[in-house]
């Protein structure tokens, strides 16, 4: 009987060591930084101790949306990033909104090594040094596997489209269809969907003005998005164009 009591805890033992045994020695993204810019051995993979930079997107499944992680949401997209080493000892943090496509510039700049003009991305270095004020005000966001999906980001509103064509594994799509428009400010968590409401409107189709620019400029054929259908009104104020543009 007192076996058989502690059964369940067992079993949960049991099944963790398994998952631990099988994910997370296996996963090469899963690192953790210590103190003073040390990283601790997760599974069997160590970070250097100089010159490291540790990102780790997490393993959010499920949290968001039926599938894994690939989704426009924060949980998904933000990857908390620190970065050790020659050229990151002033200490502080970033506050523009920046992208891992500016990460390779960025490790070449700090090496002393030329930027290419191909490369894709641009270098966090100005920022880190305060030499410029200059930085885009939307980051972009490209979706696949579970879906092909587009996304803008700025600092308060966050806009993603989806491909209706359940083809998983195309690079992009010719036609997408709006998703959700979210007010960060508002709603940091992402809780409420504004996507089709009257009274963000006008915050939709300048957003998808935007994301349109980015698609373009990222070298993807011309695309057409859909509007979502009405949702009817909100009971707040209609917001304005220039709110649309923070």
């Amino acid at each position: 009987m007192v076996l058989f009591s502690y059964f369940p805890i067992i079993l949960t033992i049991g099944i963790f060591f398994i998952w631990y045994k099988r994910y997370l020695t296996k996963n090469p993204d899963i690192i953790c930084t210590g103190r003073r810019g040390q990283c601790v051995l997760i599974g069997k993979r160590r970070c250097p101790e100089k010159g490291t930079v540790c990102p780790n997107r997490g393993g959010r499944v499920g949290t968001r949306n039926s599938e894994y992680k690939r989704s426009c949401h924060e949980s998904s997209i933000r990857v908390p990033t620190a970065v050790i080493g020659t050229g990151f000892t002033a200490g502080g943090q970033v506050q523009q909104l920046v992208s891992l496509i500016d990460l390779p510039p960025t490790l070449l700049d700090a090496a002393g090594i030329p930027v290419l003009e191909t490369i894709q991305g641009r270098s966090l270095m100005p920022l880190i040094r305060r030499e410029t004020k200059e930085w885009p005000d939307d980051v972009y966001v490209q979706i696949s596997e579970s879906q092909v999906g587009r996304a803008v980001r700025t600092k308060r509103w966050k806009y993603s489209v989806s491909s209706p064509d359940p083809i998983r594994n195309g690079a992009s799509s010719e036609l997408y269809v709006e998703e959700y428009l979210y007010d960060l400010l508002a709603d940091p968590y992402e809780l409420t969907n504004l996507i089709g409401l009257d009274s963000h409107r006008q915050t939709a189709d300048v957003l998808r003005n935007r994301l349109l620019r980015r698609m373009a400029e990222a070298g993807e054929a011309p695309a057409q998005i859909i509007t979502a259908a009405a949702a009817g009104k909100s009971g707040q104020r209609r917001v304005t164009e220039q709110e649309a543009w923070l």
